[in-house]
């Protein structure tokens, strides 16, 4: 569930309309968390703390909202949206990519492909490179780390790609 208590008050202006889009284009609701219980305690319980806020907190959750946001676009772009013949991205596929990104502790870059995927790619300034190509069916990661690189496949599983990115930002701090 995606958890958007966490930003002060000016970011909520985002909160509206990602809630008009999101019934618009049919994702569901609680997709990116509107309508949970969890949500509304979450919020009520955030409402008493101080302004103080972790920046990297906030950024990321900046980040989730422009990564929900692109996700609403990429859900209405239509046949031969590349050029290409791509096909459009099936509202299932929309809403698992939702729900991944809205348990993720670090936001990634999202792009659509042609192949019926949407990839979510991490980079570090010494050039490591981690993606994930969603399908339906399966998750496809290519990790590349220094000189070695390494493909495979997972499910669904946010908990599993948390532990790859942080597996992947930790290398990062023991080079």
């Amino acid at each position: 569930m995606i958890n958007i208590a966490h930003v002060t008050a000016n970011e909520s202006k985002y909160f509206p309309r990602l809630q008009n889009e999101s019934s618009r284009t049919k994702i569901a609701p609680r997709a990116i968390g509107y309508g949970s219980m969890n949500y509304h305690l979450h919020n009520e319980a955030m409402s008493s703390v101080s302004s103080a806020i972790n920046p990297f907190f906030l950024k990321e959750e900046i980040q989730k909202h422009k990564n929900i946001k692109k996700l609403i676009d990429i859900s209405n772009f239509g046949k031969n949206w590349n050029g290409y013949g791509a096909q459009p991205f099936t509202q299932s596929l929309i809403n698992s990519v939702l729900n991944l990104i809205g348990n993720l502790d670090r936001q990634p870059k999202i792009f659509p492909t042609g192949r019926k995927s949407i990839q979510l790619e991490y980079e570090l300034t010494n050039d490591d490179y981690l993606e994930f190509e969603i399908f339906e069916d399966r998750i496809e990661v290519y990790k590349e780390v220094g000189e070695n690189e390494k493909e495979f496949e997972i499910s669904h599983n946010a908990k599993i790609m948390n532990r790859i990115i942080h597996d992947f930002y930790e290398y990062k701090y023991k080079s």
